[in-house]
C-alpha cells in the first residue's frame, strides 16, 4: 500500500492514530500543518458521533484525473474537493482550489468543511496586532457563549453591543481570519435579532387593533402591517427553540445557553404568530 492510498484509506475511517503515524510531517495538508489539518478533522467527526452518522465519511477517486479527490460527509452532506501531488510514492502536497474571494464566500463556510482560513496556513505569521485582536475577540465571545445560563433583556443585549461595536467594526471585514469568526458571527447574529425589537411599539399597536370580526377588516389589517410582518420582524420567531409563555424566557436556537426576557420580545413574538396565523386564514376564506 502506498502512502497515497494509506492516507485515504485512514481518512475514510477516520483512524487518527494510523493517520498520524503515515502522514508526513514537513508537507502541508490544505495549507496547514498536519498538527492542524488532524485537529481539524477530529473537531468534524466529533459532530459525527451519533448512530445515524455511521459510515457517513466516503472518500473517492475523480473518475478521470487521478490527482483529484473528494470527501464526503453524508450526514450533514458536506463534500470537499482536494488534489494529492505524488513523487516517487511518496505524498508530497495535499491541498484544495478553493479560495475565499469575498464576504459570501466566507459566509457559506461551515465548520464542516476542509478548509483552512489564513491564520490556520503553516505559513502565517502572527503579529502583535493579530495576537491582541484575537485575545479581545475571545474575551468579547466568551463573555456570554459559555457554560453559564444567562437570561438577557434587550438592554442587556444593547449593553453589549454598544461595549464591543468598535472591536466589531476593526475586524468585520478581516474574514478570512478564523479567530475573529465566533466573535464576528456572534455579534452579527445577535445584533440581527436586536434591530427586530426596534418595531415593538408597531407590533404592540397592531396587537391592540386586531380585529378579524370581518374579512374586510382583517383585510385591512393584514394590509396596514404588511411591512411590519413580512419586513420588519420577518422570522423573528425562528431564531428560539423555546419559547416559555409561564416563565417569560426565551431560548436562542444559535447558542443554547442564551436566554432573553422582555415584554418587547414576547410582544413581536405574540405579533408574529397571530400576522400569519389570519395570513392563512384570509386566504383560504378568499380561495
Amino acid at each position: 500500500m502506498t502512502q497515497k492510498e494509506a492516507f485515504l484509506k485512514y481518512l475514510e475511517l477516520m483512524d487518527f492514530e494510523m493517520l498520524d503515524l503515515i502522514m508526513d510531517d514537513s508537507i502541508t495538508y490544505f495549507g496547514a500543518t498536519k498538527k492542524v489539518f488532524l485537529e481539524k478533522l477530529k473537531f468534524i467527526t466529533s459532530y459525527l458521533d451519533l448512530p445515524e452518522a455511521a459510515n457517513s465519511i466516503k472518500v473517492w477517486q475523480h473518475k478521470k484525473h487521478q490527482n483529484i479527490y473528494y470527501i464526503y460527509l453524508k450526514y450533514i452532506s458536506r463534500t470537499s474537493k482536494f488534489f494529492i501531488e505524488e513523487e516517487d510514492n511518496k505524498i508530497k502536497k495535499i491541498y484544495t482550489n478553493h479560495r475565499i474571494k469575498n464576504r459570501n464566500d466566507a459566509i457559506r463556510l461551515t465548520s464542516f468543511d476542509l478548509f483552512f482560513m489564513e491564520d490556520e496556513m503553516a505559513d502565517f505569521i502572527a503579529t502583535d496586532k493579530y495576537l491582541n485582536l484575537s485575545n479581545k475577540c475571545k474575551d468579547a465571545y466568551e463573555e456570554l457563549v459559555n457554560d453559564e445560563i444567562h437570561i438577557l433583556t434587550s438592554k442587556d443585549i444593547s449593553n453589549y453591543l454598544i461595549r464591543h461595536e468598535n472591536l466589531f467594526r476593526s475586524v468585520w471585514d478581516q474574514y478570512k481570519i478564523s479567530s475573529y469568526r465566533y466573535f464576528t458571527n456572534f455579534y452579527f447574529m445577535l445584533n440581527n435579532d436586536f434591530k427586530k425589537l426596534r418595531h415593538f411599539k408597531e407590533a404592540n399597536i397592531a396587537l391592540k387593533t386586531f380585529s378579524n370580526s370581518t374579512l374586510p377588516e382583517l383585510h385591512d389589517w393584514l394590509v396596514e402591517y404588511y411591512s411590519l410582518a413580512w419586513t420588519k420582524v420577518n422570522s423573528f420567531n425562528i431564531s428560539f427553540s423555546k419559547i416559555d409563555f409561564d416563565e417569560k424566557t426565551i431560548q436562542w436556537l444559535f447558542y443554547s445557553n442564551i436566554y432573553f426576557t422582555g415584554e418587547d420580545f414576547f410582544t413581536i413574538i405574540k405579533f408574529d404568530k397571530l400576522y400569519f396565523e389570519q395570513y392563512m386564514l384570509y386566504n383560504n376564506s378568499v380561495s
